[in-house]
């Protein structure tokens, strides 16, 4: 489907879904722009007149096959930035059997130890979702980025709090 161009700097809205088994995240190391080379949860752009959880569900089967039983709410995430990367993203988590990684257009999925994500390249406001989702606590972050597509300031608003962005 060919969508009409999109105004430079608004938000466009997302789906991500975090899948998990234990202690372990099943990512995707991007193969392409936006932060190839970083493991990332696998999700993707709403399209026209779909909800959050459906657009989830869509990517979620589109990008690995899986169809989960149950999909949780997380939080949201806007990211806003002078350049051409604004979105709001609606992250869910969703528990699921152990399997083999399957084939990805997007790149490679891969079981992560929640032990090493700290080290590997991830986007700078993953961590954070990650802490979170794992606690079970709600979140609403707001990520402003630079001209450089630095990540300057993050703050949780259900809290107030500001996170720490060195990473």
């Amino acid at each position: 489907m060919d969508l009409p161009s999109f105004p430079p700097g608004l938000k466009r809205s997302a789906a991500m879904v975090v899948l998990q088994h234990g202690e372990f995240f099943l990512l995707l190391k991007r193969n392409k722009p936006p932060f190839q080379g970083h493991y990332l949860p696998v999700g993707g752009k709403l399209e026209p007149y779909e909800d959050p959880y459906s657009a989830a569900c869509r990517e979620l089967f589109e990008e690995t096959g899986i169809q989960a039983d149950k999909l949780r709410y997380g939080g949201v995430l806007i990211e806003t930035s002078p350049l051409d990367y604004n979105w709001q993203s609606n992250i869910y988590i969703a528990e699921i059997g152990w399997q083999t990684p399957p084939a990805c257009d997007e790149g490679t999925l891969e079981w992560i130890p929640f032990s090493d994500l700290e080290r590997l390249p991830t986007p700078p406001t993953d961590w954070h979702i990650y802490q979170y989702l794992r606690a079970g606590k709600p979140f609403a972050l707001n990520a402003i980025y630079d001209q450089h597509m630095q990540l300057r300031s993050m703050v949780e608003e259900i809290s107030g709090s500001r996170l720490d962005v060195r990473r």
